[in-house]
């Protein structure tokens, strides 16, 4: 094997070993989410189940183990190693919440158990507003409120501590749809790139 040969064949190992790292953290936060979460998860999935992310893992730790180096090329050429390295950066991140003071930090399955609470407390507001008979003594009301009617005053002051709630838990769960769909796009491809090369060298 030429030098540069050897040069290639060592980024792809890496590659490989990267990606199979990428595939053995998602596996690692799918199933160890809760109750509560892996629910949501399932309803998510349409040809695959919330198992295959651990068989995902499994296959690519194969294909790293395999000495065919064309099914590693062709793995790097459907940009299988950028697209896992994507989905796991969302799943293993942080981030803190507008609306709460005390900087904690959640992760993307800690919003997917809060889900429920969120758009619950978004529904709670809705059932609030609209029965509070407003306050008589007009208490609260800053200067550019003052001529504001105070059942008004008070739908608009919940509305707005619940609409970052709302918006997220939206956001959280289009994340989560795509989240899902990668991952069984991601399967589908890597088996069939599995299944043509050993077709190719059954051929051979």
């Amino acid at each position: 094997m030429s030098a540069y040969c050897r040069i290639i064949d060592d980024i792809i190992k890496k590659n490989m070993a990267e990606y199979v790292g990428y595939a053995k953290k998602i596996s690692e936060y799918f199933l160890s989410a809760g109750d509560e979460a892996k629910g949501r998860i399932k309803k998510k999935f349409k040809n695959r189940n919330i198992e295959d992310v651990r068989v995902l893992h499994t296959m690519l730790e194969r294909c790293s183990q395999s000495p065919n180096s064309q099914l590693k090329k062709d793995l790097q050429e459907y940009d299988i190693p950028g697209r896992l390295k994507k989905v796991a950066e969302l799943v293993t991140s942080k981030h803190e919440h507008s609306w709460s003071s005390s900087y904690e930090k959640y992760t993307f399955f800690q919003c997917i158990k809060e889900m429920n609470n969120w758009y619950s407390y978004w529904g709670a507001i809705d059932d609030f507003v609209g029965n509070f008979p407003g306050n008589p003594y007009g208490a609260g009301l800053d200067d550019d409120n003052a001529m504001m009617d105070p059942q008004e005053y008070y739908k608009a002051t919940s509305r707005r501590m619940g609409f970052p709630r709302y918006t997220h838990a939206k956001e959280v769960d289009e994340k989560l749809t795509w989240v899902v769909e990668e991952i069984e796009t991601l399967y589908n491809q890597t088996n069939s790139l599995m299944l043509a090369n050993l077709s190719s060298n059954s051929a051979e």
